[in-house]
């Protein structure tokens, strides 16, 4: 009886401890997913606000191209009133600019050049087409490229082309600017008829300072502290894509990780994140152990309880079993007397027949 009692309390109690973890691990599943789904919101929400700067810069090109054609020119003095306002508002564009197209049969009534790889002037190399910077604010920074044939390098006349083929705006791939810093350019065409998008006279053109564009945009307490690792590039058709922009915190890495993409004026820019151990424990909770502990309590106290009643139950059944015996020994003592008096009666009949 007692192995079946411990046999029981065994399988109760291990049932119980399986169920319990079962619970546990599953808890923890479910709040490892909600921490996942809340870096993936913050990422999300930060790859909305980066391209939320973009689309901002896009406006000062957007007002640029309704006050040309609402005046249907645009002079020096203007363009320079104008970019003041719009640098100022903007300040991740590091250089507002007007490009005209010069078809070949008129280069020489512009003064146009390209530089070498040595940084030097140079006249430019024979197009069917050039698009030299006519205006370009801050002028003091950019006096040197007034005259720049924008497309004599080929990812910035690419993207020339692909505007052109599109008709709307489109950016280039990542460029050197001044003291060591990158940027990407946003090309915004503009045409001789608006409606029709024919005849492309220039374009409008914004230099955007990635460092300073993505750093104003998510720097918050979440990128400084929740995120251990950011980068974004853009998916140029290789496997690995080129790096705009990457920061590391000083936090351990954790294994939880999101990736995001923005996709504006032609381009792909890929976002990935891993959110940093400050992060995670930050958002984890320990109800899961409370929970195991608390489902173990009960199974040990359920497992004690049960014990006892089949303890109980034992001792019931030892004790009937008992009094069954005492019964039994008592039925077999009175089946004697009985006749061992029914032997003394027949006895005493004899002698008295004698007697007679």
């Amino acid at each position: 009886m007692l192995n079946r009692i411990n046999i029981s309390v065994f399988i109760i109690a291990a049932l119980g401890t399986a169920l319990s973890f079962s619970i546990y691990f599953w808890q923890n599943q479910v709040q490892q997913k909600l921490i996942q789904e809340k870096f993936k919101a913050q990422i999300e929400k930060k790859t909305y606000e980066i391209k939320e700067g973009l689309e901002l810069n896009m406006h000062a090109l957007n007002s640029l191209a309704a006050f040309y054609y609402g005046s249907n020119s645009i002079g020096h003095d203007e363009f320079h009133e104008y970019t003041s306002v719009m640098l100022e508002m903007h300040p991740s564009i590091h250089s507002l600019q007007w490009l005209v197209k010069v078809p070949h049969e008129l280069k020489e009534k512009f003064y146009i050049f390209e530089f070498d790889s040595n940084g030097s002037k140079r006249s430019v190399q024979e197009r069917k087409e050039y698009y030299p910077i006519l205006y370009a604010e801050p002028l003091e920074q950019n006096e040197i490229v007034i005259g720049l044939d924008v497309g004599f390098k080929e990812n910035r006349r690419d993207a020339i082309v692909k505007s052109i083929e599109t008709a709307s705006a489109s950016m280039s791939a990542q460029i050197n600017l001044i003291e060591s810093k990158k940027g990407v350019l946003l090309f915004y065409p503009i045409y001789k008829d608006r409606k029709t998008k024919k005849d492309i006279l220039g374009f409008f053109l914004a230099i955007i300072e990635i460092q300073e564009l993505i750093s104003k945009t998510i720097k918050d307490e979440f990128f400084d502290k929740g995120i251990a690792s950011i980068t974004i590039k853009e998916m140029d058709g290789s496997q690995e894509g080129e790096l705009l922009f990457s920061k590391e915190h000083d936090y351990y890495i954790s294994d939880f990780y999101h990736e995001s993409k923005i996709d504006f004026a032609s381009k792909s820019w890929k976002i990935e994140a891993y959110a940093s151990e400050y992060f995670v424990q930050a958002q984890f909770k320990k109800y899961p152990l409370i929970l195991l502990l608390l489902l173990l309590g009960i199974t040990f106290i359920l497992a004690f309880a049960i014990y006892l009643m089949l303890k109980k139950q034992e001792v019931l059944i030892e004790s009937n079993d008992e009094m069954r015996r005492f019964q039994n020994v008592a039925v077999t003592r009175e089946e004697r007397i009985a006749e061992l008096k029914k032997v003394i009666k027949e006895l005493q009949e004899q002698n008295g027949a004698k007697n007679v």
